[in-house]
Order: structure tokens, then sequence, then C-alpha cells
């Protein structure tokens, strides 16, 4: 898998509009260029303030259709989340593309282009996924591998130029070893495996925005308040200097402060330039015949900039987004990292592995912000089991890559759909 991905929004045009890289293996895996038969989006939102939209297209030359479920991510009462899904139908004839926006759905008239049939809108305030597999006519599954997509998310009437967009997630079926039940076996064999795990680079929490901090829209002049500064030359108002960071508590608790004179009963503390930056998992083990949602186990590793390892782990139970510095996630590992960049990389442990994007939220000093998404790179293997975290979690090809007796597995997992 090799995406290239390239986000623009509003003023930060420049800052966000440079690539993102993200390289796999050319082994068989999960893919976001080539076709597949089944398409996989982990992150899909219509709470309000984002919405998002879908696009799918059947790249072959002959009809195609799929059955799609909508995975309700969204926690109960319990705290768990819900994982009940709400599935329909899309048929598309050849190399038709389709799209439509989840809060909304989409007439199956076809209004706006050839319709693919009734998309249902998703329930306010929805958080999850939406999962589509190749079937036939019978709605037996079928491995065909002409599905390809992407997901838009986007901004509300607030901030509706913020566009965020990543590539649907596909697996790759064999066209002669598929057995047409509604268990999808993804263990290299009916369909692609998941990977082992997956990587992206960070900036650490609390580590001002480098990108902004170079467009000079890091701090505001105080005694200057509407002008943005990066450093005290900035600042032309007699008695004012740039201050680059908020108060945390006391009398001016938000406002821009330089050091804990500025901030009377409080302290002068994280950057008003800063970046935020979630990961979104799903299990790619999915009952979503009886609609039990699984547990899967997250091992952590994040590396800073001089390859200091730290290391956590922390359960997802069916769908879990969730910022890099929370706890529990990978907050504990992250926020141990003492430089401004690092390096996190996730991996399945109990309960198999997950497919997982990462967005990014930067926001200036003057209170812009854009959102930018991306895949993440991916390994196909990783040694289990060796004892040593340097070690456990390494990318591997075969066992003789893991010492300590570790192996070398494929990771397996099973989606399960109605009718099963």
């Amino acid at each position: 898998m090799r995406t290239t991905q390239c986000v623009r929004a509003g003023w930060l045009i420049g800052a966000l509009g440079a690539c993102m890289l993200v390289a796999g293996a050319a082994r068989a895996d999960v893919t976001t260029e080539r076709p597949g038969s089944i398409l996989i989006f982990p992150k899909v939102v219509a709470n309000g303030t984002r919405d998002t939209v879908i696009q799918i297209t059947n790249t072959g030359n002959v009809a195609d259709q799929a059955r799609c479920f909508y995975i309700n991510g969204a926690k109960g009462r319990t705290g768990v989340a819900q994982c009940n899904e709400t599935d329909f139908l899309i048929s598309l004839t050849k190399q038709q593309p389709t799209s439509w926006v989840v809060s909304a759905g989409r007439n199956p008239t076809g209004i706006g282009g050839l319709g693919p049939g009734l998309v249902p809108p998703v329930p306010a305030g929805f958080t999850g996924a939406l999962v589509c597999a190749e079937v036939d006519a019978s709605l037996a599954p079928v491995a065909m591998n002409q599905l390809k997509g992407d997901a838009t998310l986007k901004g509300s009437a607030g901030n509706p130029i913020d566009l965020s967009k990543y590539s649907g997630i596909a697996l790759i079926g064999n066209t002669s070893g598929n057995n047409g039940d509604n268990d999808l076996s993804l263990d290299d064999s009916e369909y692609n495996a998941c990977p082992a795990a997956s990587r992206v680079n960070f900036v650490a929490p609390g580590a001002a925005d480098p990108i902004v901090f170079g467009l000079g829209n890091a701090g505001l002049c105080i005694n200057d308040s509407s002008s943005a500064c990066t450093t005290n030359t900035d600042c032309t108002t007699a008695g004012s200097y740039c201050a680059r960071y908020m108060c945390a508590g006391g009398t001016n608790n938000g406002g821009a402060c330089a050091s804990n004179s500025d901030c009377p009963g409080g302290s002068c503390g994280p950057p008003l330039a800063s970046v935020t930056t979630t990961v979104t998992v799903l299990p790619c083990n999915l009952d979503l015949n009886a609609q039990i949602p699984t547990t899967t186990t997250v091992q952590v590793k994040a590396w800073d900039a001089t390859e200091q390892l730290f290391t956590t782990s922390f359960p997802v139970t069916c769908w879990g987004s969730f910022d890099i510095s929370a706890s529990p996630g990978p907050g504990p590992a992250v926020n141990s990292v003492g430089t401004e960049l690092g390096t996190l990389e996730l991996y399945g442990g109990g309960g198999g592995p997950f497919l997982a994007v990462v967005e990014t939220l930067h926001s200036d000093s003057i209170f812009n912000s854009a959102s930018a998404a991306t895949n993440t790179h991916v390994e196909p293997q990783v040694c289990v089991g060796s004892g040593a975290p340097t070690v456990n979690g390494r990318p591997c090809t075969n066992n003789s890559d893991c010492s300590s007796g570790g192996t070398c597995p494929l990771p397996t997992a099973v989606i399960r759909l109605p009718g099963a």
C-alpha cells in the first residue's frame, strides 16, 4: 500500500497543503489504492458539529453491489460502545461512482446522479464506522475486487471550509477461495488479513505547532492582543511583547502569557498554537449478526526523537476514537515523550487486529483551525510473545526475526454478516 493525500483548509492552505505519504508492505495486506471486496471506513461522524461524505466507486467493467453496515460506536449507559448496526444495499453499474452525506443519506430515485438505492441517514449524534462487502444477487459474499472509496470529514456552518479526507481501507478477496458464506475470514486466504500494526508520526502534546510557528501565528502581542506574533520583534506597540502560551487558571485563565507573571493566581501553560492528534480504532473481529461488541487490547509503543521507547496498553470495545494524550489510551506512553516530535505504533494484543486512521487538528493563536486526516503506515506481521518490548511488536517476516521464543504470526479475524 502506498498512499499520498493532500488536505487544504482555510488559511492553512500552505501549512496543510503538504502531502502526507503513507507506505506499506507489498505482501497481501489492506490497501488504500487498489480496489477490494471489503471496503471499510473506520471513522464516520455526524454529530452536529461535523459531518461525513462517503464516496464509493465500482472500478470494474461489470455491475457490482454491496451490503453496507453502519456500526454505532456511541457509548451506552454502561459506558461500552453500543455496536448495533444499520444495514443497506448499494448497487452500482460498471465504472459508477456514488456519494452521500451520512447525516442525510441518499434518495433511491437517483437525484443528482444515478442512484445506488436507498441509503438511510444515520441517527443524530452518530460516531462510528462503515463496512461494505461485495455480494451477488442472492446477497452471498463474492470477491470481485471492484470497490474503492474515500471519506471526507467536514466542518459545520461555523467552519464549513474545514475538510479532512482519508481513503477507505480495502481488503482484497480471493476470487477462487471465497466460500460464499456470511463469515468473511480475514486470513489471507478468503480475504486479505488486517494489519498487525499501525504507525504514525506526531507532534508531542503541549508542544508548539512547528508549521504554524513558521507562518508567524504562534503567539499574541501582550498590550496589543489583535496582533499575531512569533517573537518580540513582531510586536511594535510600546511595552508590548510576544506571548506564545495561555494561562491555566487564575484571573487571566485562557489569556495569552509569556511567563507566570502574566497569570495572577494561575500558571503559564499550553501553547496558543497547538496540534491535537486523534486516533480512531475499529477491531477487525466484527460480529454484525449477533451485534456483540469485540474488545481488543491495543499495545502501544511511542518513541521520541532520541529513540527512547515508552510503552503502555489499553482496551477498545467495538470502536474507539481518542486524543493520543488521553488515558485510557496511548497517553501514559505519549506524554512521556520529551521531544517535540515522536512516533506512535499501535499493534493488536488479545482480541485480534484492528484498523486505524489518524486526524490532526492544527490551531493558531488567532483562532484559525483546520484538520487533516491520513491513513496509517501498516505492518502485515509483528513479533508476538518475545519478552523485551523493543522486540515484541517488531515487524517481521518469519519466526527467526523474533528473539526470546517469539513468533511471527499472520493476524486473522472474522467479519460475521447478518444471516450467518
